[in-house]
């Protein structure tokens, strides 16, 4: 545990904001956020979202101005009740799954549910800043913090918070209480048989998970991408059902911390297709470039004219991140090149339909590139993160195009030769082999529940 996070005494006051039976579950929960995201790896992450988004720069220093004062706590606090009352539930039947998501690249770990189940069994949580006056929600919220103890508690919560921890994990911490309280009430009225998250460590994640183990409710995990292979110790993966890609994610996460609960594979999402290598042309091809967050302009740039030099490109189709947050604004490029185009939000499929091949950095959405048949080649210059960050050159999924170097369209074909399908089945077991894997999800998630019943 953080032995800078001492909110013991707080959670085990007279007239507590939580019952005694949930204040442990809380405790866990908020943690394990402050763990994640007071880590140095976040902390730079956060950097490169500010470096990127002037509106989070100025707020994060007019905060850090205030600092550790009251008025900052109460700024603090309302950032943690906004979290609690932006949030709609709606249409709940009893036997449904609970589902929690922050950005839309994760809304399809629900669809996928509701198809792998063959039925609408997904009730997803959803949140919008235009939920925070109605008044159903701030019902709830006087029914959580309606007393005055319970009120001066939650103030001194985050009045710790914001004296011991940046702005960052502050803020993330304050929000999975509020989370917690609020995903506390809807499990406690609603008939709900399992809650479903896309992430291990957000706030709305973490707090709807221990809010279902404080009530004896199964959890089930379906990372929306691949997990990198970050090599630091993380808190245990506690789920009743974990659904992992293959051996390869399961394989880092065992790696990061200990597993607990039931794990199966569900591949990578997407049709298995043979690799497209006749696609392959040494001019006049339509190339993608598909970005993952922290995007480095000048990179991009540069990789721009060694595509120009390479290839001769008929087009270049520019894939942005789902996540604006994280773009960069690259817009100037489809004026200086006129055979650049640039896509925000579309479906996969819909760009891959436009490209003959792709070249990624370090996005997850190679592994979905691959499994569609599109031949791909790895370039460390597209963004402000580490070379390989997911490991997918080192496990030779993708070939590496060095910057200062040449590339031809032979040692691409020569790459994806040998044993290259083996290599890809450790991230997708069910790769190109006649298998229904979302049958095993289905089974899965059915023997689950019915164990809950």
């Amino acid at each position: 545990m953080d032995k800078n996070l001492n909110l013991q005494s707080e959670f085990t006051q007279k007239d507590p904001v939580t019952s005694v039976g949930s204040r442990i579950h809380l405790l866990i929960a908020l943690r394990r956020t402050i763990q994640e995201d007071n880590s140095p790896l976040r902390a730079k992450d956060f950097q490169d979202v500010m470096k990127l988004n002037r509106a989070i720069r100025l707020v994060y220093q007019f905060y850090s101005f205030l600092r550790p004062g009251w008025i900052s706590s109460l700024a603090l606090a309302a950032f943690g009740l906004k979290s609690f009352l932006a949030l709609i539930i709606k249409e709940q039947k009893k036997g449904q799954i609970l589902f929690t998501y922050t950005f839309s690249n994760e809304r399809s770990v629900g669809d996928y549910i509701n198809k792998c189940t063959e039925a609408e069994k997904v009730c997803t949580a959803q949140q919008s800043t235009k939920l925070v006056f109605r008044l159903e929600n701030l019902k709830l919220l006087i029914s959580s913090l309606g007393s005055f103890k319970k009120c001066c508690q939650y103030l001194r919560i985050i009045r710790k918070l914001n004296q011991d921890y940046d702005f960052m994990p502050a803020c993330r911490a304050a929000s999975t209480i509020c989370y917690y309280l609020r995903f506390k009430k809807e499990l406690q009225k609603n008939h709900f048989s399992a809650v479903l998250v896309a992430k291990n460590y957000s706030p709305d994640c973490l707090a709807l998970v221990w809010a279902a183990k404080s009530l004896q409710i199964p959890s089930i995990y379906c990372s929306h991408s691949f997990a990198p292979p970050v090599k630091i110790d993380k808190p245990p993966l506690s789920f009743s059902l974990l659904l992992l890609q293959g051996e390869a994610m399961h394989q880092i996460f065992a790696e990061r911390a200990r597993i607990e609960g039931e794990v199966a594979y569900k591949g990578i999402a997407g049709s298995s297709i043979p690799l497209r290598l006749e696609k392959l042309k040494p001019i006049g091809m339509n190339i993608g470039i598909f970005l993952s967050g922290a995007t480095n302009v000048a990179g991009v740039e540069r990789q721009i004219e060694n595509i120009i030099k390479n290839f001769s490109p008929q087009q270049i189709l520019i894939r942005l991140h789902p996540v604006s947050l994280v773009n960069a604004d690259i817009s100037h490029l489809t004026k200086k090149y006129k055979f650049i185009k640039l896509t925000f939000g579309t479906k996969l499929q819909e760009d891959l339909a436009q490209v003959d091949f792709v070249m990624v950095g370090n996005s997850g959405v190679l592994l979905e590139v691959l499994k569609a048949g599109y031949p791909c080649v790895y370039v460390g210059n597209l963004e402000y993160i580490e070379f390989d960050y997911n490991g997918f050159v080192a496990n030779r999924i993708v070939p590496y195009w060095p910057e200062d170097q040449n590339l031809s369209i032979s040692e691409i074909i020569n790459f994806y030769q040998a044993d290259w399908q083996k290599a890809f089945r450790r991230y997708d077991p069910y790769y190109l082999i006649d298998s229904n894997p979302e049958e095993i999800v289905r089974n899965k998630i059915i023997n689950l529940l019915q164990r809950k019943t």
